[in-house]
């Protein structure tokens, strides 16, 4: 009768074993398969990442390309100027057809992508970065810096291919300006230098064509010409903590509501400083 008990209690205890293994080996599996989606989602979310990340910079890749293709413009940074030179006249409609045909393609080829030219093509600006001074290639034949409190000099050259026949130069003291400039041609030339302008105008005769170039207080610049002109415009500005780039204000937009994912930006310029 006892080795009965024993062999009943036995009986029990190995159920209980077995059935508290089989737990164990479930609990187990349902770990193992819980880390196994936990990895395979956050494979998928930082591939998703990547993904977007790559979309992100190759756009704006192909946008600054883009840009640098249709415009003559080269840029250089030196300790605390920016060096802009360009060429004017200058095709803007043929900018805005290239930029138009990149926004048409990548929206259509990418459904999570919007690109906003709206800013760009209404005035063209680019913005000196980090003291946010705009340049604006108004339209073919000018240039505009916009007043900025933390303009503090121009250095501008200004070669034409037409001879100049005279320059006039209206100035007024007691400003904050440092400037220099330097008009030239086949011919002739004429120039202007202060170290504190506070507003300048140069009315140049070409014979026919008459370019000018002002300067008012707090840096507002204007320059235009309709005659051919090779211009380099050195801007100093004040110092800043961050690096010195340019940006073009074309705004990359990546929204893919299926993933719950934003992302907004503009497109960047690196400059490289000669120092």
């Amino acid at each position: 009768m006892n080795q009965k008990r024993r062999l009943k209690k036995k009986g029990i205890l190995y159920t209980l074993s077995l059935t508290l293994l089989s737990l164990t080996l479930l609990s187990l599996a349902a770990v193992f398969m819980f880390q196994s989606r936990s990895v395979e989602l956050r494979y998928i979310d930082l591939s998703f990442a990547q993904k977007v990340s790559d979309l992100d910079q190759s756009m704006k890749s192909i946008l600054s390309e883009a840009f640098l293709k249709k415009t003559n413009l080269n840029f250089s940074v030196d300790g605390n100027s920016m060096n802009i030179k360009e060429t004017m006249p200058r095709d803007l409609a043929g900018m805005d057809t290239l930029m138009q045909t990149i926004k048409d393609q990548g929206e259509r080829d990418f459904p999570i992508l919007t690109l906003d030219l709206a800013s760009f093509q209404d005035r063209h600006g680019l913005i000196l970065q980090p003291q946010n001074i705009n340049y604006v290639q108004q339209d073919s034949n000018d240039i505009i810096v916009d007043p900025n409190d933390n303009l503090l000099s121009y250095n501008i050259n200004l070669s034409f291919t037409k001879n100049i026949i005279s320059c006039e130069i209206l100035d007024s003291d007691q400003g904050n300006l440092k400037v220099d400039v330097a008009i030239t041609s086949p011919e002739n030339s004429c120039g202007f230098s202060r170290d504190d302008v506070k507003f300048l105008i140069i009315n140049i005769d070409l014979g026919g064509e008459k370019p000018f170039l002002s300067i008012i207080d707090k840096g507002g610049l204007h320059l235009w010409s309709t005659a051919a002109v090779n211009s380099s415009i050195s801007i100093g500005m004040l110092p800043g903590v961050q690096e010195k780039h340019l940006e073009i204000p074309l705004t990359v937009i990546i929204n893919d509501t299926m993933q719950g994912f934003y992302k907004e930006s503009g497109v960047k310029l690196l400059l490289l400083s000669n120092n």
